[in-house]
């Protein structure tokens, strides 16, 4: 079972999620996190440091929340380590066509600070 740990600092959101994010957690994982992004919320970071399974259910809810938010005018990014399994399933799906991607929680506010084309 995955845990979705949502810290929300002055309008910025960091959503951690924890464990697999498969077809059984999407639903409760996506509730937890729209719930947390509330309309005064400027930019929102995916943790998915500590994931250890993301299948394509999973996948799919990253591009949803992407969507969401961006139509929301709201900015998102993902930290994934460097090392991490997931980087090369994000790679294949060119979810960082999409949103920054980078290695922590930090570099993915600095991202969203530094790229222009982000709301």
């Amino acid at each position: 079972m995955n845990v979705v740990s949502i810290t929300d600092d002055e309008g910025q959101v960091v959503a951690a999620l924890h464990g697999d994010i498969d077809v059984s957690e999407v639903d409760r994982v996506s509730s937890q996190i729209l719930a947390a992004v509330h309309s005064e919320v400027r930019s929102v970071v995916i943790d998915l440091t500590r994931v250890t399974y993301l299948d394509s259910t999973g996948i799919q809810l990253l591009f949803d929340l992407i969507r969401r938010f961006h139509s929301a005018r709201q900015a998102v990014a993902l930290a994934v380590p460097e090392q991490s399994p997931l980087q090369t399933l994000l790679k294949i799906t060119h979810i960082h066509e999409a949103c920054p991607a980078v290695a922590t929680v930090d570099a993915a506010f600095e991202a969203i600070e530094n790229d222009a084309k982000l709301y």
